[in-house]
């Protein structure tokens, strides 16, 4: 809404805050240092009525500071997949024709492995023919629980920048608080 001075009226919370100082410049407090407001609540009103004296009406000025919380949150396994290499490998000996490509060898049977490139061969001679010599290195897949002291820090920044992106521009960051939960 567009302020008008001469139109009575009230400041209110815009947001659930913690209220730090309140300097009425024209109206009256409804609130004091301390106090614990929610969004939607009276700060400053702009009737003043005191007993034996004429209701007043303003449009209610002044200042109010208050801290509003932001949350954020993060949660992650506190385990890791690990691969484990068992020690067996298989190598496989591929040619590309055209745009698919035929194995010398049958594929490969680990049901879990880790693949490199070992060698390619050029053996063309008036036609390109590269044979491609893959290594299937087979591996077991564990669940080891992470490096504590790591994930709590990942878990941090990422609950603290989540909870950073919601607060305004002009606002000023003066604390923040974290709190960790196991399931």
């Amino acid at each position: 809404e567009v302020y008008d001075e001469n139109t009575p009226c009230n400041i209110i919370a815009a947001k659930d805050a913690l209220i730090e100082s309140v300097v009425p410049l024209a109206g009256h407090a409804a609130v004091k240092a301390g106090d614990t407001v929610r969004a939607g609540d009276l700060l400053i009103s702009g009737i003043v009525w005191d007993p034996g004296y004429p209701r007043l009406e303003f449009a209610a000025r002044g200042e109010v500071i208050g801290s509003v919380w932001y949350a954020g949150g993060a949660s992650t396994s506190i385990y890791e997949e690990a691969r484990i290499p068992t020690g067996r490998t298989y190598r496989q000996r591929v040619i590309p024709i055209g745009g698919d490509s035929a194995a010398v060898e049958p594929d490969c049977t680990f049901e879990h492995y880790d693949v490199a490139v070992v060698e390619r061969v050029d053996i063309g001679i008036f036609l390109p023919v590269i044979i491609t010599e893959y290594e299937y290195s087979e591996v077991t897949l564990v669940q080891q629980p992470r490096n504590f002291d790591e994930l709590c820090v990942y878990l941090e920044e990422t609950a603290y920048f989540e909870a950073l992106a919601q607060v305004p521009e002009d606002a000023e960051m003066v604390s923040h608080h974290t709190i960790f939960s196991m399931d």
